[in-house]
């Protein structure tokens, strides 16, 4: 096996992912206004989840290779063409997480055992006799997990003695339900078009079908919708004003599932599509007004005493 061989397994161009931890760390600098920054835990803190979720990856594509068989694209994966030793595969596995680990344990305590549940949802989705990859609805679930740890590693790299509200953890849950659903559906539309039974590829798709999938989706998204009104409601309602950006960062992704070899089906490369990108950066434009900026009116929404002179 050569270099890029080993290396293509584990994804490192779906590292940006874990940027998320980012997010998680600088909503907890907003709240400690004691914090001081610390460049280097930041980057060990990336690199810690970027080498758990390789490992995750490489577990993924070795028992999944199977089931690649019959998708046009990942056919051409190394592990489908070619026959490759566990033993090999357990090695390179047992480093990326062994190395994961002991980076956490210069961080926090919570970071260490956010870093083991992030493993231990990897096991449980791709390894057999749990592969709950596998399962209808329990495979977006499981799967979306990975955004909220994410999001809460980057948190308790300055606040570690608590979590923050349940609110914006559900956010993350459900809103990484939406994106794994809205995933579902791309792929299952590519593999109808492709004349590829759905279920070959993936055994979850013998309960998914068009209809499931838009009906999910919408329930996951209007799920996070209402998390996201909570937390904005009850910590910050200057950030209402970014509700109808996300409304149409909602339902321009919706839209993109239905296009040919949809993006979607590649959430780390959504970068690419520039009309999403400029919906993103006006997000967090948005998000930056309403964090600096005192906007007494919005206080309308929430003041019983001006909504009883109406």
């Amino acid at each position: 096996m050569n270099i890029y061989n080993i290396l293509k397994p584990l994804r490192l161009d779906h590292w940006p992912k874990n940027c998320i931890i980012f997010l998680g760390y600088l909503t907890a600098c907003l709240i400690d206004n004691n914090y001081n920054f610390n460049l280097l835990i930041l980057v060990l803190a990336f690199f810690s989840i970027s080498l758990a979720a390789s490992g995750n990856y490489l577990i993924n594509e070795y028992f999944d290779r199977k089931e690649d068989r019959w998708h046009p694209i990942k056919k051409l994966r190394n592990f489908v063409k070619k026959e490759h030793q566990l033993k090999k595969i357990i090695f390179y596995y047992l480093v990326l997480i062994s190395i994961s680990i002991f980076l956490s344990f210069f961080l926090s305590n919570i970071f260490f055992i956010l870093i083991i549940f992030f493993i231990l949802f990897g096991i449980l989705y791709n390894l057999n006799p749990f592969r709950l990859k596998n399962l209808f609805l329990i495979d977006v679930i499981v799967e979306s997990i990975n955004l909220p740890i994410r999001y809460l590693i980057g948190w308790s790299l300055i606040l570690n003695n608590y979590f923050p509200p349940l609110s914006i953890i559900m956010f993350f849950w459900s809103f990484g339900c939406f994106l794994m659903t809205i995933k579902r559906k791309a792929e299952y539309n590519f593999l109808l078009k492709n004349n590829i039974r759905p279920i070959d590829y993936r055994k979850s798709f013998k309960h998914y079908n068009k209809n499931t999938l838009d009906f999910l989706s919408w329930c996951y998204g209007l799920l996070s919708f209402f998390f996201i009104s909570v937390f904005i409601i009850k910590y910050r309602i200057d950030l209402i004003i970014i509700i109808p950006t996300l409304i149409l960062i909602y339902s321009y992704y919706y839209i993109l599932a239905y296009k040919k070899n949809s993006i979607t089906m590649t959430i780390e490369k959504i970068y690419l599509d520039k009309k999403l990108l400029i919906l993103f950066f006006i997000l967090f434009f948005l998000i930056f007004i309403a964090l600096k900026v005192d906007i007494k009116f919005l206080k309308i929404f929430t003041n019983l005493d001006l909504i009883r002179l109406f």
